[in-house]
């Protein structure tokens, strides 16, 4: 009987070890077999949720990526990452300048590689061949699945169609704005999977009014990363622009409900909220305009267009004491 318990107990250690020796230093992202492993719950479970794997895709930059890069004080690498990687650089801060990105506004920063690791990306994309994006160079595994990825940046039209949009909408110049919509069409061409290029360019379809483009792109986008808050919120928004360009109310329900839809998925989605304001308010319709107003605000205190849209809606039904403590609260704002 005791000779049988070490032979069980021996053979049920021989996965956890040969686990430990494969994937050091990643042994804490471990499912047993009975589960299937990584390779079966990846996607469906949290993995590196300490986001250990960044300090070896760090090391890895440090020893066989960056001694081949031309870089100065003046001019260093900047690499982008959704977890903060400074520490790991602590010794090359003179030709290296690590920062802090979503993974899915990547496409709107400027910068010359991507160390990502993989929490926070969809379910859907880990599971469909979506992540790691285009252009990875090398991958941290577990198992046979990548916890994280150095990325080298090959095109820019993502970032530079994301500034032109900024500068065509603050200076209303169509011309900067067709200059945008061409930038980001060609991101993505280049990278079909490139959600942030995906999401800039339907918003540049919607300012230049070519809603059913808008449509179309959102909806492309959705069909890659299903639930998107940001998609589903810039349909709705979409909808409330073309409301507002014809006169059109009944577009406001449409508006309502995408807009509703990006909010069940994102119960935080402050835009969202915002957006509902707008939408309510165009339907006069005092009581969830304001609602929603307030929840923008509750959920970003330092969003000062919900306050200044909260007080205006105070005084258009004459409710001049609550827009004036609404106003000062906007002044406090730091």
């Amino acid at each position: 009987l005791r000779a049988g318990l070490v032979v069980v107990l021996v053979a049920a250690m021989v996965h956890p070890i040969r686990h430990v020796i494969r994937n050091h230093p990643n042994t804490y992202i471990y499912f047993n077999e009975w589960s299937g492993g990584i390779n079966k719950t990846y996607g469906t479970y949290e993995t590196d949720y300490y986001a250990n794997s960044l300090a070896p895709a760090s090391r890895y930059f440090i020893e066989r990526i960056l001694p081949g890069l031309e870089s100065t004080p003046g001019n260093p690498v900047r690499v982008i990452s959704n977890f903060t990687i400074g520490y790991y650089f602590r010794n090359d801060l003179d030709r290296v300048e690590p920062f802090y990105g979503r993974y899915y506004e990547r496409g709107k920063y400027d910068w010359d590689y991507a160390i990502l690791y993989c929490n926070y990306i969809h379910p859907y994309q880990l599971n469909n061949r979506l992540w790691p994006p285009k252009n990875t160079i090398h991958e941290i595994k577990v198992d046979d699945v990548a916890v994280a990825a150095i990325v080298e940046r090959k095109n820019r039209d993502d970032y530079t169609g994301t500034v032109l949009f900024a500068e065509a909408m603050d200076e209303q110049d169509p011309r900067k704005l067709e200059q945008a919509r061409d930038c980001l069409a060609k991101a993505v061409a280049y990278d079909p999977n490139n959600e942030a290029a995906i999401l800039e360019l339907g918003d540049v379809y919607s300012s230049m009014l070519e809603f059913e483009k808008a449509r179309n792109t959102f909806d492309y986008l959705l069909s890659i990363y299903p639930d998107y808050d940001k998609a589903l919120n810039s349909k709705g928004y979409s909808y409330l622009i073309e409301a507002e360009a014809y006169q059109d109310e009944s577009l406001i329900d449409e508006a309502i409900k995408y807009i509703n839809q990006a909010i069940l998925s994102n119960y935080k989605f402050y835009s969202g909220y915002y957006n509902l304001g707008l939408c309510y308010g165009l339907k006069d319709d005092r009581d969830n305009a304001e609602y929603n107003f307030k929840q923008a605000i509750r959920y970003n205190a330092r969003f000062k267009e919900a306050y200044d849209k909260l007080a205006e809606l105070y005084d258009f039904y004459g409710e001049s004491d609550l827009a004036d403590q609404v106003r000062e609260q906007s002044r406090r704002l730091p």
